[in-house]
């Protein structure tokens, strides 16, 4: 699965960015090297997992390929790290909706395409696939307020059965951006990808988000 994401920013143009950030962006932890070894890629997660509060919910995974990668034990999600100023993972409060430890999220960017990854995992207590997912997009529009449908070509790549996706252009902070929420089940847990990017790499955005999702969904899928 690592080579995979690999091949997909390869697809795209893209590669694996040096840290990024401007005046005032702090990460939890030194990001690596521009060109990090394995070695330094996995002391980077390493320091990831240690800056989140619960540690234990969290492995180290980040293979020969340099790309700092974690693993959330409850479900085998994996999160694919690029050196950037988002690089977080979180353990979201305990709710009515999920137990605790049962609620996570993974930060990345990848800074050179403006592009914003978040990816969630919640295994929920309450409520209905629909219900989370219009719950989803009724946050964005909290967010954003007025969004308006996305009408760039959407990626083809195929996407997991059952899933539900949203794209929007919203405007943030004065600037133009698509935005997209994809959803859906497995294996008893809700899984979602939050995206976003200028409106100009928009197809481009599109087409990572669909690969990046379906690719944790299938490390969920295949865990064991």
């Amino acid at each position: 699965m690592l080579a995979r994401i690999i091949v997909v920013l390869g697809a795209l143009g893209l590669a694996w960015p040096a840290a990024a950030g401007g005046a005032g962006a702090t990460a939890p932890a030194a990001p690596p090297a521009a060109q990090p070894t394995p070695a330094a890629a996995s002391a980077y997660a390493d320091r990831l997992i240690a800056a989140d509060p619960q540690p234990a919910l969290w492995q180290n995974v980040t293979g020969s390929d340099t790309t700092p990668s974690i693993r959330y034990v409850r479900n085998g999600m994996v999160c694919r790290f690029t050196g950037s100023h988002a690089d977080r993972l979180e353990v979201f409060p305990l709710s009515s909706a999920a137990a605790a430890g049962d609620d996570v999220g993974c930060n990345t960017a990848l800074s050179a395409r403006g592009f914003l990854i978040t990816l969630y995992a919640t295994r929920y207590r309450v409520g209905d696939f629909q219900a989370h997912f219009q719950g989803a997009v009724a946050e964005m529009r909290q967010r954003y307020g007025a969004m308006t449908p996305w009408t760039g070509t959407a990626s083809s790549v195929a996407m997991p059965q059952g899933s539900q996706t949203a794209r929007f252009v919203v405007n943030n902070e004065g600037h133009q951006e698509y935005s997209r929420v994809s959803m859906t089940e497995v294996r008893g847990w809700t899984i979602m990808i939050r995206f976003s990017a200028p409106t100009a790499n928009g197809e481009a955005a599109d087409e990572f988000a669909s690969r990046m999702f379906a690719a944790a969904v299938n490390d969920i899928a295949g865990a064991r």
